[in-house]
Order: structure tokens, then sequence, then C-alpha cells
């Protein structure tokens, strides 16, 4: 059973997620290719769509090195841990950072048209995949 089994539809996400995963688990093959690995991915959407879940499939399928952060501490200190969880993620490449329940942090967002959809960005290019 594949991680992703455990989300359902979404399919078009997940196929992109589990490409994403395949460079991640054999990035020479890939370089041989000439593909790159991704920098980022950004899953957004409304509460209740199966982000996090996404999430956790997604670093489960890789089977990488992975660190998640949560919004439970004061804003400063929270900073130094993004921090320095990026330095510890670069320092064990590949790795994932997954930011969880970022609407937390009160940062003001302005709603798409596609709010209501889970959507990926590829944060390289600029473009959303609605679903």
């Amino acid at each position: 059973m594949r991680a992703f089994d455990k989300v359902i539809g979404y399919e078009s996400i997940k196929e992109e997620l589990i490409r994403i995963c395949d460079v991640l688990k054999d990035p020479e093959k890939y370089k041989k290719l000439g593909v790159e690995p991704s920098h980022g991915v950004l899953l957004y959407g409304n509460p209740g769509l199966g982000k996090s879940l996404m999430a956790r499939c997604f670093i489960e399928e890789s089977g990488v090195n992975n660190y998640t952060l949560r919004k439970d501490m004061p804003s400063d200190a929270f900073v130094e841990e993004i921090k320095r969880t990026f330095d510890l993620a670069k320092e064990n490449s590949p790795a994932i950072v997954f930011l969880d329940d970022m609407d937390k942090l009160n940062i003001p967002v302005r709603r798409s048209r596609h709010s209501g959809k889970l959507e990926t960005v590829n944060p390289e290019q600029g473009t959303a995949t609605p679903i």
C-alpha cells in the first residue's frame, strides 16, 4: 500500500507529489535526465480539505529526513525555531520541512478565487494547480 492510498480523491495532486517523491528517492537518476529536484511545495486551501494528511503522506512516501513545525510558542521563539529547523534540514538534505497549521501565524492572506479547493504551488514558477 502506498502512503497516498490513505487520501481519497485529489488524484492530480497525488500524482504530482509522487513524481516529486520519486526525484527525492533517486536524485542521481533524475540528475542524469536533467531533472532538478523541487525546492518547495505549498499545499493551501480552506481548513478541513486534507492538507495535513496529504503532507504526512508525502513525507511517508518520500522516505527522506523530515521536520514538522507547528506554531505552539511565542512568535520570536518560533522564528528562531524555523531558522534552526531549516539549518538542520539543510545539513541532513534531502529533507522535508512541514510547516503545519500556518494559519495560526495570523498573517493576513488574500483569498484566491480557488480558496475552497486544495492546490499545490510551484514556488519556482509561481504557478498553482487547482483541483
